[in-house]
């Protein structure tokens, strides 16, 4: 890409200066600057801080530029931000692709609570058309002197956010490109557009290693408040959103959640081992899920949750959604409510052709694919609190077929969260069952040519 810049001249008529354009265009060839060399000199020992330095570099970047780190460690002690837009931030790789540019934070400041719990990482992204590309950032959360279990372990940074709420106003961004970059140590948020909303966003090829990996935990503690760590990768609306074949170790929440609104989605390839960290997709429309691989390692809900959005004030409802060819394993032992939870799922939702299987066909909670119903909104009873009216949500338009269900005790299980009837368009058929007890649901769903593949 090329910069267009002009030269000025003065003339003087009658004791006015005027500015005025002369000559031809001069091209400027983008440019590489070095955060290492002069001006900025950002220390790649490890022994020095380089936040300012860095930050520097980047906001002498104009259109075009690439901010380029060579190897080394490069010390974080506080945020960086990216305000310019159209640059590229490049770490230095090897042949086979290692990163060797390792942005490490060194647990200076708790930044998440030093902004009241808004999302702030090492990299954070307020201008549109930025790529970040080839870094290693090292969270660090294992120098914390936090303990993952414990009341006060609570993320401190996360790695690359979009939005910059914490600066006091989000800003809506598009074109980021975030790829091929390692997120180690994670425990905030690793890659994350929750403040605000990305379109034409890109998240693909990058290695996400959680603090449970990294800290080599046996057991979560996701049925604990505010304990756990917080979403690998997320977004909030937007429309245009890739994520595909990047690889997420040991999800302690969310592995991919897709938040309120946002449409034209494709989770593609992607390969997680969780904790509890599911695809979530809440309140998306036009949304395929497809190709990932997902391996349950200890407990938590669910793999695949389909689910609507309360985040706004008015509910938002899903609405086509495909959910295939995704492999689903459960580790021996481990807990889990559902593989694929359909919880007042939406319009247009179509689950078919994944395999869902555990290691073996005890301990689990409601079967392999739930559907259940969601409670909504409550209307108050001011007289009495006892007489509040709850409204729950199902969804329509639900089909389920041609799945391949592998040692479960319940293959696809209903719950009426409201004990009421409701009136919907439910399909199921041509689902395997191998080596599995019951199947339950409704009289009155549309269940044509169900396939049963031997029984416990």
């Amino acid at each position: 890409m090329q910069k267009i810049s002009v030269r000025l001249c003065k003339i003087v008529i009658a004791g006015v200066v005027s500015a005025v354009f002369w000559g031809s265009p001069v091209s400027q060839a983008a440019k590489t600057i070095d955060v290492s060399k002069a001006p900025y000199l950002a220390d790649i020992s490890g022994q020095a801080p380089a936040s300012a330095a860095i930050q520097l570099a980047i906001n002498a970047a104009q259109l075009g530029d690439t901010v380029y780190f060579p190897a080394g460690t490069y010390t974080i002690d506080a945020p960086i931000t990216i305000y310019k837009a159209g640059i590229t931030l490049n770490g230095e790789t090897t042949v086979d692709g290692r990163r060797l540019a390792i942005l490490k934070f060194n647990n200076s400041k708790d930044y998440y609570a030093q902004y009241s719990q808004n999302r702030v990482g090492i990299l954070n992204v307020c201008a549109n058309d930025i790529t970040v590309s080839s870094l290693y950032l090292d969270q660090n959360f294992r120098g914390s002197g936090r303990v993952y279990g414990e009341p006060d372990a609570t993320p401190l940074i996360g790695s690359i956010i979009m939005g910059c709420q914490y600066t006091g106003k989000a800003v809506r961004t598009s074109g980021i490109k975030i790829l091929n970059n390692t997120a180690y140590d994670y425990y905030g948020d690793a890659i994350s557009a929750f403040n605000a909303s990305s379109s034409n966003f890109e998240v693909r090829g990058n290695r996400l290693v959680s603090h449970y990996i990294v800290g080599g935990f046996t057991e979560s503690h996701n049925d604990k408040p505010l304990v756990h760590g917080q979403q690998a990768i997320s977004t909030v609306g937007g429309d245009n959103i890739t994520i595909d074949s990047n690889v997420i170790r040991g999800a302690l929440d969310d592995a991919i959640a897709l938040h309120n609104g946002g449409s034209n989605i494709t989770v593609t390839a992607n390969r997680i081992t969780t904790t509890g960290g599911r695809i979530l997709v809440s309140g998306a429309q036009h949304v395929t899920i497809s190709g990932n691989h997902i391996r349950y390692i200890a407990r938590g809900s669910g793999a695949i949750w389909i689910t609507y959005s309360g985040e706004s004030m008015a509910p938002v409802m899903n609405d086509d959604v495909s959910v295939f060819d995704n492999t689903i394993t459960v580790d021996p032992g481990v807990v889990i409510a559902n593989a694929i939870r359909l919880f007042g799922a939406g319009t247009n939702i179509r689950i078919h052709n994944n395999s869902i299987e555990r290691a073996d066909g005890d301990e689990l909670l409601y079967g392999a694919i739930g559907l259940n119903d969601y409670p909504y909104k409550t209307e108050p009873d001011p007289e009495n609190p006892a007489l509040n009216k709850t409204y729950y949500y199902f969804g329509d338009q639900i089909e389920i077929y041609d799945n391949q269900l592998t040692n479960f005790r319940t293959g696809i299980s209903y719950i009426l969260y409201s004990g009421e009837a409701f009136s919907a368009q439910v399909d199921i058929w041509g689902n395997a069952f191998n080596n599995v007890t019951t199947m339950t649901f409704p009289a009155g769903l549309n269940r044509v040519g169900q396939s049963w593949q031997g029984t416990r």
